[in-house]
């Protein structure tokens, strides 16, 4: 069962047969909508991935045959019902290809977090409607009870990198009329985020994590006098029924050489 289904699942238990309908309680909400959130962070290599520092990466001794340049852009979601996360990526990047077709390089890409939580805040603005309100109403505020004013909340998502920028060197060959590129050691480390869940008096931490980025050079190119494009499109759907959903495209062309 989706944690978000759990919360409208509690939203309807009842302590006595005859007894309105109650919310859960805080804390127990607080770990409900926590793992919701959760279900979008990415785990394994893709989170665990080094941060590569902007050091060269192709030694001024690399004999080359041709100087490239290009740039890069991708899409990466990872959504449930209720709730979506990702981000929006672009770079540029060069690389030297030596005659054997071997290509060293190096890549700077910015990634945008994207987070999407009204779904959410929705189902809890209603497991808290059925909580019993006491009377008595906040002036001014057209007769709004003041319990439904100090437990209002919504999902805040903060990120320690708004714009998450990676320094990474890039390999790959150029064989028969064909290009791959990758990046060197490992993969783009995800977007840290941290999420929270807010109150007008109040503020809880719910869920840290990364969200996820698309790789950059997905897929091999076919070169044409001296351009070469490549575009990638995936989708697919884990057992918990998180979709997940990534798009990319790169393109580069010859500057020098032979």
């Amino acid at each position: 069962m989706h944690p978000e289904e759990k919360l409208m699942e509690n939203a309807g238990k009842t302590t006595e047969p005859s007894s309105v309908p109650r919310a859960p309680t805080r804390r127990r909400m607080r770990r409900l909508v926590a793992a919701a959130i959760a279900v979008l962070a990415l785990s394994g290599s893709a989170s665990d991935a080094p941060s590569w520092s902007p050091a060269g990466v192709v030694g001024a001794e690399e004999a080359s045959a041709a100087r490239w340049i290009g740039s890069v852009r991708g899409k990466a979601q990872r959504s449930s019902r209720f709730v979506s996360g990702g981000s929006t990526s672009q770079g540029d990047f060069w690389f030297d290809v030596d005659r054997r077709g071997r290509v060293r390089g190096e890549a700077v890409i910015a990634s945008e977090p994207q987070f999407d939580a009204g779904g959410l805040d929705a189902v809890i603005s209603y497991v808290q409607s059925l909580a019993s309100i006491p009377a008595g109403a906040l002036p001014g505020l057209g007769g709004l009870a003041a319990a439904e004013i100090t437990t209002a909340v919504r999902v805040r998502v903060s990120y320690p990198e708004p714009l998450a920028v990676r320094t990474v060197p890039i390999t790959g060959t150029l064989q028969k009329g064909r290009l791959s590129l990758d990046v060197a050691g490992g993969k783009l480390a995800g977007v840290p985020f941290r999420a929270f869940l807010t109150r007008l008096n109040e503020e809880k931490p719910l869920t840290s994590g990364r969200l996820a980025v698309a790789a950059p050079f997905a897929g091999g190119a076919r070169v044409k006098g001296g351009h070469a494009t490549a575009t990638h499109q995936a989708q697919s759907r884990d057992k918990g029924g998180v979709l997940e959903q990534t798009s990319s495209y790169w393109t580069a062309h010859r500057v020098g050489g032979r």
